[in-house]
């Protein structure tokens, strides 16, 4: 789920800014577009579904969007099937699913690739269908380039940032982690000084992890105290901070054994929400429980984005008193 803003009236350059809304080029996927006033809002995508499920599934998308555009007074939405085939019956059910909710569906295209020149056609009328221009060069391209924002090429180039390292290293972090676990609790202060530091050599572009280092990050934030205060860093979600702390958590990601690797994973896929980017913040979070299954807040953020609950509903999570910018500022200085 992605909340943007952004203008546009031509059919082809709404369907090839979709990898822009969205954060990549997706496939085999169904895009919601919630539309107010012929601007552009709340993005949703997701896989689609067995065919069997497209009713329930339907609903949900539509209960999603419902919720995720409260603020915005959403009239009207687009659907765009990114498939081989157009699966009219989901989108049938889509329009009687939004219905119910008082949304619109205006339009309904098809499309199976994202890609200069790729053809769209539009589900409900067979008259009217075209080429895509460049993906890259469409008005929400160029509106979110200025807002700093990052589109992927695929679902596998964000996956891939997250990949786990070869195992031998982590094995040696997974026996590191083990010692450390036998010995007796250390102070809440003391580990969150251990992620500050962290996150200082992360902010002045001198982010290094030692085996020991990443076994002792990976301790600190099994503490749940620790780990809370963390989510702090997403806020402001366009500052310095923010951004240095994503490329910790994206790194202790791939470097920490499970089910250590949860914590760093939530992490991200924390600020990847506050930042708007639901593709990686899916995938950091289905990161995180495939670590831990069980883990309360991946879950409890994960059914937040499945349900389209706006970024801003979830600010007051992030509330730490120790990994605020200043804390972090200050332990540069000692």
């Amino acid at each position: 789920m992605t909340k943007t803003t952004v203008r546009t009236n031509n059919a082809g350059d709404l369907l090839a800014s979709i990898p822009t809304l969205v954060g990549f080029a997706p496939a085999n996927s169904v895009v919601l577009i919630a539309l107010h006033e012929n601007r552009l809002g709340v993005t949703m995508r997701a896989d689609l579904p067995p065919t069997q499920n497209s009713v329930s599934f339907a609903q949900q998308l539509a209960h999603g969007l419902e919720v995720a555009g409260v603020d915005e007074a959403i009239d009207e939405a687009v659907a765009v099937i990114v498939d081989d085939t157009p699966h009219r019956d989901l989108v049938d059910h889509l329009v009687e699913q939004l219905a119910v909710r008082g949304i619109m569906l205006e339009h309904a295209y098809h499309v199976s690739e994202f890609a200069a020149g790729a053809r769209w056609q539009h589900i409900c009328n067979a008259a009217w269908h075209g080429v895509l221009p460049d993906p890259k060069a469409t008005v929400a391209a160029a509106t979110l380039a200025v807002a700093s924002g990052v589109t992927r090429g695929s679902r596998e180039q964000i996956e891939e940032s997250f990949r786990s390292d070869d195992e031998e290293a982590i094995g040696r972090r997974a026996a590191l982690l083990d010692g450390l676990v036998g010995r007796p609790q250390p102070s809440l202060e003391w580990q969150a000084g251990i992620v500050r530091a962290a996150l200082h050599r992360s902010l002045t572009g001198q982010l290094t992890l030692s085996d020991e280092d990443v076994a002792a990050l990976a301790y600190a934030l099994t503490d749940p105290g620790v780990r809370d205060a963390c989510l702090a860093t997403a806020l402001p979600s366009t500052s310095p901070l923010a951004h240095a702390a994503m490329n910790l958590w994206r790194a202790l990601t791939r470097m920490t054994p499970a089910p250590e690797r949860a914590e760093p994973a939530v992490l991200a896929g924390f600020a990847a929400y506050m930042q708007g980017d639901g593709a990686t913040a899916t995938i950091a979070l289905e990161v995180a429980l495939d670590a831990n299954p069980d883990h309360v807040l991946a879950g409890l953020l994960r059914h937040a984005l499945d349900t389209g609950v706006p970024p801003d509903r979830l600010h007051p999570l992030a509330s730490g008193p120790f990994c605020d910018p200043g804390a972090v500022a200050a332990d540069g200085e000692q």
